[in-house]
């Protein structure tokens, strides 16, 4: 059996025209220095790594929180715009409790923190509005607020435009009130 092989016919370069070095060979004891300066450079790699890791924590505790106005302002500001709004006008007496009672649990949770804001139901705000002292006076006319905006928004109770005028009233007087 017979192995196939190739061969190159290469001839030598003709006298006076061989390839030489201009400079000799240079000797390289190790590559010592290589593995140096890879050593080298993957320090400073890590380094700039955990720098700049640590730099952006330090930035993400800095929080810069908005000023909140305050929950009167925003409140006493929400009540002239409903005022202001044709709610009251066109009798859509359901949509004015709404807001009514949206204002009065805004107001009590950014100002007291009682209860979770506009989205807590009623029962949810007075269960949370129990837990927090305040006066009888103040408790009895939120209570008497929510019960009567419940009764006109759910049941369709009868209602004038005088009496969600004096709810309005009554709501302005409670975000008026200092302390509860």
């Amino acid at each position: 059996m017979a192995i196939a092989t190739a061969t190159a016919d290469i001839k030598p370069l003709p006298e006076g025209e061989e390839i030489y070095d201009i400079f000799p060979k240079v000797e390289i004891a190790s590559y010592l220095w290589l593995w140096v300066l890879l050593v080298l450079l993957i320090i400073a790699a890590l380094a700039y790594y955990f720098i700049r890791k640590k730099m952006r924590k330090n930035n993400a505790e800095i929080k810069i929180e908005p000023v909140k106005e305050c929950p009167r302002k925003v409140a006493l500001r929400s009540i002239n715009e409903l005022l202001e709004s044709k709610l009251l006008a066109n009798n859509d007496y359901k949509e004015v409790c709404a807001a009514v009672t949206r204002i009065l649990k805004t107001y009590a949770h950014d100002m007291y923190e009682v209860g979770i804001g506009s989205g807590a139901t009623s029962d949810e705000f007075l269960r949370d509005f129990d837990n927090f002292f305040i006066s009888e006076k103040i408790s009895e006319n939120v209570r008497k607020i929510m019960r009567r905006c419940d009764l006109i928004m759910y049941v369709g109770a009868d209602t004038t435009y005088d009496e969600v005028e004096g709810l309005i009233g009554e709501v302005t007087n409670l975000v008026k009130t200092d302390r509860w």
